[in-house]
């Protein structure tokens, strides 16, 4: 079966809340890349579908904000019922390089079902905070799961969307990408990793709620020691 890997024929799925500011730029970019760019619009307040649809986007909105989890689910069904058998998710507030979409789309054409964009070769501007956390939770899902990825908790990725809808997700906020993880591992889906650059620039506020979010992924690793 030919497989839609090339430029143009995959879907760009953005996760977005309270991102006005940058969104539009990283919907230009990926425009580039993707046949069609979705931005879900998770219960923003602010201009982020206005920004958006004027950059080219697709936007589908959360009435309220869901968690970045639901947001990349919504997306990911979208792609599935509009035929994609590949979608590529990044961040919309500028972290991810959409120039390097085509290097995530070379590692599916090589045989992944899961390609995950490892900032941890080039760590540059990495808050410390975030470094070693994404490091400390690699770790523990390198252990849980016996996949060797360096950045789990990245959200630049290439996905087979068929694969991935089966894979029966119980979370909706940034346990998600973890969840994705051991899911796959435990379907023994192909995922890999590929570097990619790490952008933080001085707009760049995390929307991770530390207490909560931890706690998150605490439940989530403990829940699947159990199983």
């Amino acid at each position: 079966m030919t497989e839609p890997l090339k430029n143009g024929e995959c879907c760009a799925i953005i996760p977005a809340y309270q991102e006005g500011p940058q969104v539009g730029r990283v919907v230009r970019g990926a425009l580039k890349y993707a046949a069609e760019v979705l931005v879900v619009d998770d219960g923003s307040s602010d201009d982020t579908a206005e920004q958006a649809m004027a950059a080219g986007a697709r936007v589908v909105r959360h009435k309220r904000n869901m968690g970045k989890g639901l947001a990349l689910l919504t997306g990911i069904r979208y792609a599935s019922e509009r035929g994609y058998e590949v979608a590529v998710t990044l961040d919309g507030d500028g972290q991810h390089d959409p120039a390097e979409i085509p290097k995530l789309l070379e590692a599916l054409r090589g045989g992944a079902d899961i390609v995950v964009g490892c900032r941890m070769g080039r760590p540059d501007g990495m808050p410390l905070q975030r470094l070693l956390t994404n490091m400390v939770m690699s770790a523990v899902l390198r252990i849980l799961t016996k996949c060797r990825l360096r950045d789990t908790q990245s959200g630049f990725k290439a996905l087979r969307v068929h694969k991935v809808r089966q894979l029966g997700f119980t979370t909706s906020h940034f346990d998600w990408e973890s969840e994705l993880v051991i899911r796959a591992a435990r379907k023994r889906l192909r995922v890999c990793e590929v570097d990619v650059k790490s952008i933080y620039l001085n707009h760049h506020r995390s929307k991770i709620k530390v207490l909560s979010d931890t706690a998150r992924f605490v439940k989530l690793v403990l829940s699947n020691i159990v199983y």
